[in-house]
């Protein structure tokens, strides 16, 4: 099983996101082209359309990676994560705490988002 950060989560999520919109835009342009001109600007209509296919199976490709490596699911979960580790920052400013109950409650964290890289 993979573990994520919250930060290449984020990553993957934003180059996923983009990949996805590019490929999309750029297969509309090169049928959008073939229209318009009438004609196909390079090669033949066949060649045109099979650019133009395999631009929106990056697309899709794409978008079906993000779904799969940048689930908001998992997104929340690297949040809860974060939040929960940064509480028991705080917890540690206090020159009283206790150790073994940070320690523990740590090991907790870990062992509860133990798909995320805390």
């Amino acid at each position: 099983m993979q573990n994520w950060d919250a930060l290449n989560l984020k990553k993957i999520d934003h180059r996923y996101s983009i990949f996805n919109i590019i490929l999309g835009a750029i297969a509309t342009f090169i049928a959008g082209q073939s229209i318009v001109l009438e004609k196909a600007p390079v090669g033949t209509w066949r060649n045109m359309t099979t650019i133009s296919s395999l631009f929106a199976l990056g697309a899709t490709v794409a978008s079906g990676l993000h779904k799969q490596l940048a689930s908001p699911d998992l997104l929340a979960e690297a949040s809860q994560c974060v939040a929960k580790l940064k509480a028991l920052k705080v917890e540690t400013i206090s020159s009283t705490f206790e150790v073994e109950k940070v320690s523990e409650e740590y090991q907790q964290i870990l062992t509860e988002f133990s798909k995320i890289d805390c």
